[in-house]
């Protein structure tokens, strides 16, 4: 999926689901403590907007950012080819990748991340009640929740809560690779 295509897609769903709502740029852009200017150029694909902002979007609209990046309707099965999928921040040696989500009841999402020697990535805390699962296949992932750090070694996976302040960080001299779920209940 191309960068265009991702604005694009972006773009159609926030305005569809502001209309669905019967939401103003204003109403969203309170719900969702982003500039009603940034809406504008979303709705317009004059831009594309960083993950926390997609994450601070889906999360006002009650969607899971899958839905905000999906070019293509749900069929009853989706599958994502090895390299398919959405990029959606990449950073040197680092990328996240959103494999695919679903919204049928509450939001799921399964990414593929890897993150660079020296590699970070904060993320503000979520909807209360949002869960991660992570499976780490190469690499050590350091993971920061409310300022407490965990190690999860490779063949490790872990669970946490995050309605709270996290990052996940690559200490070692080897890229890290980790696969994670984020579940996200009706908002």
């Amino acid at each position: 999926m191309t960068t265009d295509t991702v604005t694009a897609a972006v773009s159609e769903a926030v305005r569809a689901l502001r209309a669905e709502r019967g939401w103003s740029l204003d109403a969203l852009a309170d719900r969702a403590d982003v500039s009603r200017g940034v809406l504008i150029g979303i709705e317009q694909r004059r831009t594309n907007p960083s993950l926390g902002t997609l994450v601070r979007i889906a999360e006002a609209l009650g969607v899971g950012v899958a839905r905000l990046v999906e070019a293509d309707p749900q069929p009853p099965v989706r599958v994502t080819e090895p390299d398919g999928g959405t990029e959606l921040w990449r950073d040197g040696g680092s990328a996240a990748r959103l494999l695919t989500g679903s919204d049928r009841r509450h939001h799921l999402e399964l990414w593929t991340w890897t993150l660079a020697p020296g590699g970070e990535r904060r993320s503000e805390a979520h909807l209360a009640g949002t869960e991660e699962l992570l499976h780490v296949q190469s690499g050590e992932l350091l993971l920061d929740v409310a300022g407490v750090q965990h190690r999860v070694p490779a063949g490790g996976g872990a669970v946490f809560a995050a309605d709270r302040p996290h990052a996940y960080r690559n200490g070692g001299d080897e890229p890290v690779r980790f696969t994670m779920t984020v579940v996200q209940p009706d908002g």
